[in-house]
């Protein structure tokens, strides 16, 4: 089974869906601006998109 987000070594781990279903790549995201790219290049989208970024928003309002 897939795991579409995992979280390792302190960074995000993704399915990169530009890829599929030809193959099975995972994108790496360290911070918001890696992941702000990969959401423009549609390489995340739709549910995973929008838990990520609630996640961050979390995380950036508990830095302050």
């Amino acid at each position: 089974m897939l795991t579409p987000i995992t979280f390792h070594d302190g960074a995000i781990e993704l399915i990169d869906q530009t890829r599929l279903p030809q193959e099975v790549v995972t994108l790496t995201v360290r911070d918001y601006r890696e992941l702000a790219d990969a959401i423009r290049e549609m390489r995340i989208r739709g549910a995973p998109r929008t838990f990520l970024l609630g996640q961050l928003r979390t995380a950036c309002r508990a830095r302050v």
